[in-house]
């Protein structure tokens, strides 16, 4: 999640369309900046797509081998919370994080990028962070 002037942006996969709160690597990088951009964004959710397949490999109740957490999302985000924590205090005490489970919810499908007024400010948006950090 960034916290830029624009408000709070969260980063999503180009398996979700681009939004004012939600940006995505470009389809089609034109240029340097776009190219290093998307490298970055990579490795950004490579690190977090790591984590989260540790999070279910210690916890399976994370896991949709273990069926889903059939609560109100609040109580969702607090269960997830409580396994952040855990894992914290496990990595503290050295406990191993148990064999990793194999993660079948790859997302391929790519969205066309956003068209019309909605979307040139976004399309700006990305632009100025690709300017501003990554030219």
């Amino acid at each position: 999640m960034l916290l830029m002037q624009h408000g709070m942006v969260y980063e999503g996969d180009s398996g979700y369309p681009l939004k004012p709160f939600l940006l995505t690597p470009f389809l089609n990088p034109g240029t340097r900046g776009e190219e290093r951009y998307n490298r970055s964004y990579k490795q950004t959710r490579v690190i977090v797509e790591q984590t989260f397949g540790i999070l279910k490999s210690r916890f399976r109740c994370l896991h949709s081998s273990g069926g889903s957490l059939q609560y109100h999302p609040r109580k969702c985000a607090k269960i997830a919370a409580a396994c952040m924590l855990l894992h914290n205090r496990c990595v503290r005490h050295r406990i191993p994080v148990p064999e990793l489970l194999e993660d079948r919810e790859e997302l391929e499908d790519r969205i066309d990028e956003p068209q019309g007024a909605h979307g040139n400010h976004v399309k700006r948006v990305r632009a100025e962070i690709v300017e501003n950090y990554f030219a």
